[in-house]
């Protein structure tokens, strides 16, 4: 759900998780991945997404306006916010990888066009 508050309101969610979680506890945050949808907006294939699009920029109104997302985050942005806040190891993953399987609820339907971040509370 981060993708539909501001870059501020997330940061903020975060704070709260990291004040919140124990020591040792690890986040996992998906979201629309960015940079995905900016390959296809270039012309780039991407895997399992479909090119469907009548015009490449309606992929990225897809991802930004078409769901009512009020911020968009490519695993690069995800990786310096949680560090800036403090989160360590913080890391992309991929699909059904983790850290605790208990926090692996990815759903094989959004597989195709999502990130997937952890990062840990020392």
């Amino acid at each position: 759900m981060i993708e539909h508050v501001s870059y501020s309101q997330a940061i903020f969610v975060f704070r709260e998780c990291l004040r919140t979680l124990k020591s040792g506890a690890w986040l996992r945050v998906s979201v629309p991945d960015l940079a995905k949808y900016v390959r296809i907006y270039r012309g780039e294939p991407v895997r399992r997404i479909p090119t469907s699009f009548p015009h490449p920029a309606l992929a990225v109104s897809f991802l930004t306006q078409m769901h009512l997302h009020k911020s968009t985050w490519d695993s690069d942005l995800m990786v310096k916010v949680l560090t800036e806040l403090g989160f360590k190891d913080v890391r992309p993953v991929e699909f059904g990888v983790g850290s605790d399987q208990r926090l692996i609820r990815d759903n094989k339907d959004k597989e195709c066009e999502s990130l997937y971040v952890e990062a840990r509370k020392s």
